[in-house]
């Protein structure tokens, strides 16, 4: 293997590991001259590497991968542009006929999950993508009503507590990222702000990729939200993605962070208009305390003051 390859194949691997969730599919597509059996050797050589520096996260993704990106080339999978979906596949029906009959019920629905959770890995990431690909021929109609059952999918898979976490919230965030595209602000504005709030929390939540960067995105989710989420029109929701957003200011990486913090600040003060002692007291306490924090930690200002 020439030296050029080798980094070649370093790049990508680098990648893949720190690109959103969902996006690994098209990334490997548009470096297709470099998927091959040498690529799957280094992904393991590198997934051996962290997973002897303690980073198990990234380790078993790369060898979870290699694993399938093997399977493809050595044909049992089908052609190498095609998504190795397999048992997969049913098992993902399986579950979305689950979420329709029950209507998203999780207590009915994550003993099927507890019950089949080696399905939860890396291939039914993919094994969504390709389903939706497929839907994406269908009429608008079809594909809301497979949207809906995909975001039900991703607000159980992101509270499932079993499984492999980090790979569990990627599901959840890929999956919210399909349903925006089939729900936007001007014709479902309500169901688009649920599903840019949620996509929020799970970014802030992430475990993978680089921290920096899923604030980032949280915070522009959280106050896509926000364009829809008004106080007249939604105080509830409005106090609880104003308190959300608050959290994600003051844990910010990027930007100045005496900026982050007045932000944050005056987030909580708003969510507090309506979080009130009387109304809402369990909602009112931890915003206050959440206050307190950032407060305590302000930059601007008297010190004694804050």
């Amino acid at each position: 293997m020439d030296e050029q390859r080798m980094k070649d194949y370093l790049a990508l691997i680098q990648r893949l590991v720190n690109c959103p969730s969902g996006e690994e599919p098209a990334i490997l597509q548009g470096s297709s001259e470099l998927v091959d059996m040498g690529l799957v050797q280094v992904m393991v050589g590198v997934a051996e590497q962290l997973a002897a520096e303690g980073q198990e996260n990234p380790a078993a993704f790369l060898k979870d991968m290699a694993g399938q990106l093997g399977r493809m080339l050595d044909g049992e999978a089908g052609p190498r542009d095609r998504v190795p979906i397999g048992d997969s596949f049913g098992f993902l029906m399986q579950l979305f006929q689950l979420i329709l009959s029950s209507r998203g019920d999780a207590q009915q629905v994550y003993p099927f999950l507890k019950a089949n959770v080696q399905f939860l890995d890396q291939r039914l990431l993919l094994t969504i993508q390709a389903f939706w690909e497929q839907v994406q021929q269908e009429s608008q109609e079809k594909r809301q009503f497979h949207g809906m059952v995909i975001g039900e999918f991703a607000n159980l898979i992101q509270q499932f507590p079993l499984g492999d976490r980090p790979l569990n919230m990627d599901m959840a965030i890929a999956a919210y990222e399909i349903v925006a595209q089939v729900f936007d602000r001007q014709t479902n504005a309500e169901v688009w702000a649920t599903i840019q709030n949620n996509l929020a929390a799970a970014l802030s939540d992430r475990i993978r990729g680089d921290r920096a960067d899923n604030l980032e995105r949280s915070i522009a989710s959280y106050e896509q939200a926000l364009l829809v989420y008004t106080r007249e029109d939604f105080p509830v929701q409005w106090a609880t993605t104003q308190n959300n957003l608050a959290n994600a200011l003051n844990n910010r990486i990027r930007g100045d962070r005496a900026d982050n913090l007045e932000r944050s600040i005056t987030s909580y003060e708003q969510a507090l208009l309506v979080r009130t002692r009387e109304d809402f007291p369990v909602d009112w306490a931890m915003t206050q305390n959440n206050l307190a924090a950032a407060l305590s930690e302000r930059i601007r200002g008297d010190r004694a003051d804050n």
